[in-house]
This record gives C-alpha cells, sequence and structure tokens, in this order.
C-alpha cells in the first residue's frame, strides 16, 4: 500500500483468513491476505 507508512516496521504483514458457511459450524480457510507498508 503506497502513501501508508510504518516508520520501525516497514515490511510484509500476513494474515490468514477464514469463513463460514451455514449450516457448518467448523471455520475455512480461504486464504492469505498480504499487506506491505514502507519504512519511509
Amino acid at each position: 500500500m503506497r502513501g501508508i507508512l510504518t516508520p520501525g516496521y516497514p515490511k510484509t504483514w500476513q494474515y490468514k483468513l477464514y469463513g463460514k458457511f451455514v449450516g457448518i459450524n467448523q471455520e475455512i480457510p480461504l486464504g492469505l491476505a498480504r499487506i506491505q507498508t514502507y519504512g519511509n
């Protein structure tokens, strides 16, 4: 994400995404979201 500065933390953040379907009582892995930030 250009223009978003995180001083001291220039790196790539990774988050696991999960979801649920109606009638299913278990989380289903959907994928991985990657967000890159810049220090300066």
